[in-house]
């Protein structure tokens, strides 16, 4: 699912276990998306590592990966880890470019 139109904007709902995004049309009001807020590493890896797992693979691989959760009662504790997910959700859920939509934030506790 491609979209090209640039007019329509994307809305990134945080809220601490989940994230919903999509796009902000009238016509469709669920989430195109419904993401957990972890970001996974191998035990041994350092938080620095590239090497992460999102979503349905962090839950495959959760007996050897360490959990990090970025978001903790509403608030923001790690946005170098949320901003992954971010990137996740945008390159291979929605699959657009954020810099080609507008795109609003909304925070959840």
């Amino acid at each position: 699912m491609k979209i090209m139109n640039c007019d329509i904007p994307v809305v990134i709902e945080n809220r601490s276990k989940t994230i919903l995004a999509g796009f902000a049309n009238p016509l469709q009001m669920e989430a195109q998306t419904i993401f957990p807020v972890v970001v996974g590493r191998k035990i041994e890896q350092p938080k620095y590592s590239q090497n992460i797992h999102l979503g349905r693979e962090f839950e495959e691989r959760r007996d050897i990966l360490t959990a990090n959760y970025p978001v903790k009662n509403g608030i923001v504790k790690d946005y170098d880890n949320l901003e992954k997910i971010w990137g996740y959700i945008f390159d291979h859920k929605l699959q657009i470019s954020p810099e080609n939509h507008p795109v609003l934030l909304k925070y959840i506790k």
